[in-house]
């Protein structure tokens, strides 16, 4: 068994949010592409689910894929590839299945729970 964690330093040495490389096929396609995805702190997750909810508890979907990968999208240094509105400009395809791989790096159980983070 190994030793308890017992400070800060020790959380974000051992779980700092570093960029790994992922396969990614584009469903449709005989295409796949390599990509660094960086996973989201628990500061970004937040913010992204508040996005969702939007102003006045009103739901704001517009460009909800390409909002969250741009926030996971990076080089293998940890530098944002692009911003949602560019990233937004790209293939449906592509972005939906970068989409289901940030989600699945983040721990977020489908569709439904960024929905979720709308409703009360």
């Amino acid at each position: 068994m190994s030793n308890p964690i017992q400070s800060l330093a020790e959380f974000q040495s051992t779980f700092a949010p570093k960029p790994v490389k992922v396969e990614v096929h584009v469903p449709g396609t005989e295409a796949s592409v390599s990509v660094f995805l960086k996973p989201l702190t628990s500061a970004q997750r937040d913010k992204f689910e508040a996005s969702v909810v939007g102003v006045d508890g009103k739901r704001d979907l517009s460009n909800l894929r390409a909002r969250l990968v741009s926030d996971c999208l990076v080089t293998e240094t940890g530098k944002p590839v692009g911003d949602a509105k560019t990233i937004g400009e790209l293939s449906a395809l592509l972005v939906g299945a970068l989409f289901d791989e940030v989600r699945k790096l983040n721990g977020m159980d489908g569709e439904a729970a960024i929905e979720d983070a709308g409703k009360d």
